[in-house]
């Protein structure tokens, strides 16, 4: 399927703006952020951020993917210019198309932070970094091994602190997710995605 012209312009505004997009590949769980170097009419050029220690694996991937916003691009071979990684764009997976799914992404780049009250002991405050936010639901990033999250949980009355540390709301929310994120300085993160329980 080729790529519409709406998901070319969404790959062209993360490049102008100088945003990072994540990349990883089926054959390990983990996500490198990244940054896209340059945009051609059938392939992106991103800078290398693959930990060397997981290049083998990632290269034995079948399909290749590079999300930017909510939007998964899709390759089944990667190349290389001997710099960077040149992946060519034969399909665009759209997970998420209303504008209430639109999500503010936050790390690295800003402290926006959510907190709550540890779900085991049900005393300890805790406060993790915010990596993006939307109506549906957010996801946060924290060290890389913790045993605090697990899928399924449910979590409740977590405050949101955005836009000058304000609170804005507070919501319950069940873990959906948990992946390990490398950011471009090759730092491990665990990224935890969450929505929002009604």
């Amino acid at each position: 399927m080729a790529i519409s012209d709406k998901h070319r312009q969404v790959i062209r505004d993360a490049w102008q703006d100088e945003r990072y997009v994540y990349l990883t590949g089926d054959g390990l769980d983990i996500r490198f952020q990244t940054r896209i170097v340059d945009v051609q009419d059938d392939h992106l050029v991103l800078s290398n951020s693959v930990a060397p220690e997981h290049l083998k694996r990632f290269l034995q991937s079948r399909n290749f993917y590079v999300q930017i916003f909510l939007v998964n691009f899709r390759a089944d071979s990667i190349d290389t210019d001997g710099k960077n990684i040149l992946i060519p764009l034969k399909e665009s997976l759209a997970l998420k198309e209303t504008r209430q799914g639109v999500r503010n992404e936050f790390f690295p780049h800003r402290k926006e932070f959510c907190q709550f009250i540890n779900p085991y002991d049900n005393e300890t405050l805790l406060r993790k970094r915010l990596m993006d936010l939307s109506e549906d639901g957010f996801s946060l990033v924290t060290f890389a091994e913790t045993k605090l999250f697990s899928l399924g949980l449910v979590i409740k009355d977590i405050g949101f602190f955005v836009d000058k540390k304000d609170q804005h709301m507070t919501r319950s929310a069940e873990v959906k997710y948990i992946k390990t994120l490398l950011d471009i300085n090759g730092k491990q993160h665990t990224q935890v995605g969450f929505m929002f329980t009604r």
